[in-house]
């Protein structure tokens, strides 16, 4: 399933023989929304490139299937919390924030 958001989202790199290498994709079914994406790889509508956070529950349940794991780089997605300047010094803000980083970093474990 495509981004229709991003374009350099539909571009998934691979490990081959050591090797970096970088395939488009291109599907019927694009949406720049994650949880879509996760719907229609659930509904078995195709193959989805997914956070391992956002997958991880999902797979340790047998809904989804991890595919071409052998060739998956290592390299970190990074993720970021935008907020404006003001916003960023109330505690509810911060400690919301600070839940999802370590939350998100014990979810990409393998």
């Amino acid at each position: 399933m495509g981004n229709s958001a991003s374009a350099v989202l539909n571009r998934w790199s691979f490990l081959v023989d050591g090797v970096a290498r970088e395939r488009k994709v291109t599907s019927a079914l694009r949406t720049d929304n994650t949880g879509i994406v996760l719907a229609m790889a659930l509904a078995a509508l195709g193959i989805a490139r997914l956070n391992g956070a956002v997958a991880a529950s999902y797979v340790s349940e047998g809904l989804l299937l991890p595919l071409l794991t052998a060739y998956s780089p290592v390299a970190a997605n990074p993720i970021y919390a935008v907020m404006l300047p003001d916003r960023q010094r109330l505690p509810k803000v911060r400690v919301c924030v600070d839940h999802f980083a370590a939350w998100m970093g014990e979810a990409s474990r393998p």
